[in-house]
């Protein structure tokens, strides 16, 4: 993975501000950083899918924690997802995707909030993408903010 700076952007699809691990790690294990745009899950992630699929295949399911983003239809159904189910939890590490894909591959990405600073938020997507990472979520933010 090589490191990121302010005008990354994956090629595949433009605008998306992703980071992944060279190879995805046993569960509980980030697996990389995703910094959204903002908290409309509807606007968000469907291009997240997309370049997540490259990688694992379909994405047949997501979890996210609800308060973390914007109210969403519960019938809703990212465009292009072939029926992608999304799930809600609340006692999990918060500022975590869970992405499921074909054959059970899973990818669990630190979710960066929009409103984030860009060094902080870049900072914390190499730390989160950095192969060997064995830091949670919350513990990733808290290394880039530490003095």
């Amino acid at each position: 993975m090589t490191e990121l700076s302010a005008a990354s952007t994956n090629p595949r699809t433009p605008g998306l501000r992703l980071a992944l691990t060279e190879r995805f790690a046993r569960a509980n294990r980030l697996d990389g950083a995703w910094w959204p745009y903002s908290v409309d899950l509807t606007a968000e992630l469907a291009p997240l899918l997309e370049a997540v699929s490259k990688r694992i295949g379909r994405v047949r399911g997501v979890l996210l924690n609800r308060v973390e983003w914007d109210p969403t239809p519960l019938d809703w159904t990212p465009p292009g997802s072939r029926q992608t189910r999304i799930s809600w939890y609340g006692h999990q590490d918060p500022g975590v995707a869970i992405l499921i894909g074909d054959n059970a591959k899973r990818v669990d990405l630190l979710v960066i909030a929009p409103d984030t600073d860009s060094a902080e938020a870049i900072a914390a997507m190499n730390l989160a993408s950095r192969g060997g990472n064995l830091l949670s979520a919350t513990d990733t933010i808290r290394a880039v903010n530490a003095p």
